[in-house]
């Protein structure tokens, strides 16, 4: 299962794959992204990315620019709240993500 797909309209992301492997779509195009490779995506391009395999995935997640820290710790609580699975569906989607949070400081 994958994240639903979603734009970032005036932010360009990127991931840099640590360990494993992850799969990315980015404007309708498949890509793998493996151990030391690197994706950046545009501000305003549709993508989603996933983990296929068994084995855990780590990356670190870039946006650019940061704009405001608080509102998007909102935004994405909002979107966890309301992005309902079942049990198991919810633990085949993270299974392999591992997320690190970051403390960072709202301006």
């Amino acid at each position: 299962m994958r994240e639903p797909i979603h734009v970032h309209p005036k932010q360009e992301s990127s991931a840099i794959v640590l360990s494993g492997k992850l799969h990315f779509l980015v404007d309708g195009k498949e890509q793998i992204i493996r151990p030391g490779e690197k994706i950046t995506i545009p501000a305003g391009s549709p993508h989603c990315f996933w983990n296929e395999d068994d084995v855990e995935a780590h990356s670190i997640q870039h946006f650019s620019p940061a704009l405001r820290i608080q509102q998007l710790k909102k935004i994405t609580a909002l979107e966890y709240k309301t992005f309902q699975l079942s049990y198991s569906a919810t633990e085949r989607f993270f299974k392999g993500l591992a997320f690190f949070p970051l403390d960072i400081e709202d301006d």
